[in-house]
């Protein structure tokens, strides 16, 4: 993987009707995550730039397509000419009809930001966010979107990826509850006794 690479991500949990993750604008006018059965949504997987004395934590202007380093922070970004399918959008729009026309950008992508701290509007939760990639920039002005007249600090949503085959979760005895542990201990004792490797009761 490079700094760069097309992705859609899908629910790992649902093989049969897996869930990919997509993109719809509120009513409100904010871009946010969703969920649905579309495997369309194209993201891109983008190396985090550290924060330095003279800029703050930021994507390249363009990906270097280097590979991926095993401790890289990540974020992920909806470029616009990835999608030409557009995104859901229900502002003025009860049904949320799709809409292939974007917001005018000059980086013509989205990207995805968390409100680190309690707001007015969520009290009582941590939200996941797409902002403009023009307010990403390190020389642009303050983070801060805007709800119902309240303002949101918002910051790139930043994560690793775990090398994984997608099964591991279910073998792992850290999520199995109580009672799986013990008879799968049991299992294992009445298999030593079977093979005569002397375990007492």
């Amino acid at each position: 993987m490079v700094d760069g690479s097309t992705v859609t991500i899908s629910s790992a949990r649902s093989p049969q009707s897996p869930w990919f993750l997509s993109v719809l604008r509120t009513n409100a006018g904010l871009f946010m995550p969703c969920m649905t059965t579309s495997e369309q949504f194209v993201w891109r997987v983008r190396e985090v730039l550290r924060p330095s004395s003279s800029s703050k934590t930021t994507v390249g202007e363009r990906p270097s397509l280097q590979p991926l380093k095993h401790d890289a922070w990540l974020c992920l970004t909806f470029d616009y000419d990835d999608n030409p399918r557009g995104f859901r959008d229900f502002k003025d729009d009860d049904r949320g009809s799709r809409n292939v026309e974007f917001p005018e950008s000059e980086s013509r992508q989205l990207v995805l930001v968390e409100a680190p701290n309690k707001s007015d509007s969520w009290e009582d939760r941590g939200v996941l966010l797409l902002s403009n990639g023009d307010d990403l920039k390190p020389d642009s002005s303050p983070r801060v979107m805007t709800l119902d007249d309240v303002e949101i600090s918002v910051k790139i949503a930043q994560f690793r990826i775990d090398v994984r085959d997608g099964m591991d979760d279910d073998y792992d005895i850290l999520e199995m509850i109580g009672g799986e542990i013990e008879a799968q201990y049991e299992a294992q004792q009445k298999k030593m006794k079977s093979k005569g490797h002397g375990v007492s009761d």
